[in-house]
């Protein structure tokens, strides 16, 4: 398994790889978001991956240096090089220079195709990444699902989602689908289909 994030996902992927908990992934994503609006005219440009953050790298250097890190326990492809890293993001450093560096977005997926990836699931409030992965890759070399579809409710997409997963041989925790809900168990052979009914 790999994870992989765009931009601000990248704090999303780091959390789920184990680098670092959501208190300080939340508390990182808000005084990144209070520096750059801090900027004024140049913050509302929103010049994320851009030189016109480097203003605000060091304050947040100091930031960073006071959050816990650790190295992933899942793999992970960074959004600034594209490869597969291992110690790199468990670094303060990293995040700082995240701000200013460009998004390798199709080195990443470059690089999941290689390690022979061929299910994507994007978790995300959109489905733009989703969109732009089936466009860089074959759609018959991998399947591309995006967690949220535009005009479908929710539940029903986690359940078009799960099913998706399952036929795709990925394995799923029933018991937390099923969460406040019971499970039945199913008889594993074919019903003989005798009548019961007494007649009268």
């Amino acid at each position: 398994d790999y994870v992989m994030g765009h931009s601000l996902g990248e704090y999303a992927a780091a959390h789920v790889a184990g680098i670092f908990n959501l208190i300080d992934a939340i508390t990182m994503l808000y005084e990144k978001e209070r520096l750059i609006s801090s900027m004024g005219d140049t913050g509302k440009s929103k010049g994320y991956h851009s030189l016109l953050t480097q203003k605000i790298q060091c304050e947040f250097g100091s930031i960073t240096k006071k959050m816990s890190f650790n190295l992933p326990n899942i793999n992970i492809v960074s959004g600034v090089s594209g490869n597969i890293v291992s110690d790199q993001m468990s670094k303060p450093g990293y995040w700082v220079n995240q701000l200013v560096e460009p998004i390798e977005f199709s080195k990443s997926l470059e690089t999941l195709k290689a390690v022979g990836s061929t299910f994507y699931l994007e978790v995300d409030p959109g489905f733009m990444l989703s969109s732009l992965t089936k466009q860089f890759l074959s759609k018959n070399d991998c399947v591309v699902i995006p967690s949220i579809q535009e005009k479908t409710e929710e539940l029903l997409q986690v359940s078009i989602v799960t099913e998706s997963l399952y036929k795709h041989g990925i394995k799923i925790d029933w018991n937390n689908i099923q969460s406040g809900h019971t499970l039945s168990d199913f008889p594993q052979y074919t019903f003989d289909r005798k009548r019961f009914w007494v007649d009268i």
